[in-house]
């Protein structure tokens, strides 16, 4: 799909919700695990796009990586990972992509990456941290 979609069909989006639990016993992030769900969601979208019954302009990707812990340099790693996949993702129309870890020190981290132009990505990390309410918030 080279053209536009027209206004009516621009608010239609795939949500991909994936959940990847640990394979190792040290509950280690695996990055080459983490790039196999990426694989997996760039196949899914391009099934989705393939049928123009379900046409769509802003798909959202979110991976929860359950009890797995993951080091700096290693969020790094799989960042770079990630953006090799952007212009692929681009062209499959993936704008947001949202990733959940627990670091080392048990805090939880979320990181949205938003690509709407195709040619700069921007991320911003949150750690998730109840208020005095008991509500859940990003800091």
């Amino acid at each position: 799909r080279d053209k536009p979609l027209p206004p009516a069909l621009q608010d239609r989006r795939f949500f991909l919700r994936m959940v990847a639990l640990p394979e190792q016993e040290d509950r280690q992030f695996d990055g080459n695990a983490g790039e196999l769900l990426i694989g997996e969601a760039v196949q899914i979208l391009e099934v989705a796009s393939a049928d123009n019954k379900f046409p769509s302009s802003s798909n959202h990707l979110f991976i929860n990586f359950i009890e797995q812990t993951i080091t700096p340099s290693a969020m790094d790693s799989f960042l770079s990972v990630i953006t090799h996949y952007l212009p692929k993702l681009h062209s499959l129309f993936l704008k947001d992509i949202e990733l959940k870890f627990t670091t080392t020190d048990s805090k939880h981290v979320r990181v949205f990456i938003q690509n709407p132009s195709g040619c700069v990505a921007h991320s911003e990390f949150f750690y998730e941290q109840m208020d005095s309410t008991g509500r859940l918030t990003l800091v």
